[in-house]
Parts: structure tokens; C-alpha cells; sequence
């Protein structure tokens, strides 16, 4: 079996080839600690400044106004009418929240544990069912029961 051997018709220089002017070559760049501005090297280089504050990202600006409205308060008119003597009074709620109660139960819910708020037990309020409790137990203190 022969061996085929292959033909090139041009040749790289080689090094000492290419510094003598045997070819054109690209000239060699500077390294890179060199090649940064004002001849800084890499770790000199100043890095990017944080944007201005009315760029904030998203969860940025909620946490914020999470924050703001944990300080304020709402006050809510409650009617309340007598209740039915000798009737059955479950201690169990089970409810299917909308979306909208649902966003208004997790406001009152950050607002009751930013503030520390306690059950009448003494636990702090760190659930939904606990902001529910909260509620009712305001109600109760005001009914003076």
C-alpha cells in the first residue's frame, strides 16, 4: 500500500522566520494587565457604579413599599349584632379566599409580625390563620370578652 503524501503550496513562517521579515505576521499585542486604560492593570480597573436609585429592580421597589406600608396602619368599621343564644358555635372556619383577600391577608399578616404582634396566648403572629386570630381577638378585647 502507498503512502500518499500531501502538497502545500504556502507555508507559515515559523517564529524566527517571521522576525526576520520572512512573511507578514500580525504584530504582538500587549498583555493584558498593560492593555487596560490609562495602563491600569486588570485588577486596577474601576468597576461600573451602581445605577441611580430611581432604576432600583423590581423586588427592590415592592420590599420598599412593603416597608412603608408596614408603618401605617388601616382602621376598619366592624358592625356587630347579637349573637343567637343557645346556637351551635363551631370553632372551625374553613373559607376559599379570593385573590384580592388574599393579597389584604398577607398585608395584614407582614404588618402583625414587622410589629411584633402577639396572640392572646402569648405566640407571635408568624401565619395567616394567626392574623385571622389577631383580628378576632381584637374584636373579643372590644366586646370585653
Amino acid at each position: 500500500m502507498a503512502t500518499r503524501t500531501r502538497k502545500t503550496t504556502k507555508q507559515r513562517p515559523t517564529k524566527p522566520e517571521a522576525e526576520s521579515g520572512g512573511g507578514a505576521t500580525m504584530p504582538e499585542l500587549p498583555p493584558l494587565e498593560t492593555a487596560s486604560p490609562a495602563g491600569m492593570t486588570k485588577s486596577e480597573t474601576p468597576k461600573p457604579e451602581k445605577p441611580p436609585t430611581s432604576h432600583i429592580g423590581h423586588v427592590e421597589r415592592l420590599a420598599a413599599e412593603r416597608e412603608q406600608r408596614a408603618n401605617n396602619g388601616v382602621e376598619i368599621y366592624v358592625p356587630i349584632g347579637a349573637p343567637v343564644v343557645g346556637g351551635y358555635r363551631s370553632n372551625h372556619v374553613d373559607v376559599q379566599l379570593s385573590t384580592r383577600q388574599t393579597t389584604a391577608l398577607h398585608h395584614v399578616l407582614a404588618g402583625l409580625d414587622a410589629a411584633g404582634e402577639r396572640l392572646d396566648d402569648g405566640r407571635r403572629v408568624h401565619h395567616k390563620v394567626d392574623a385571622v386570630r389577631w383580628v378576632f381577638d381584637q374584636v373579643a378585647d372590644q366586646l370585653g370578652i
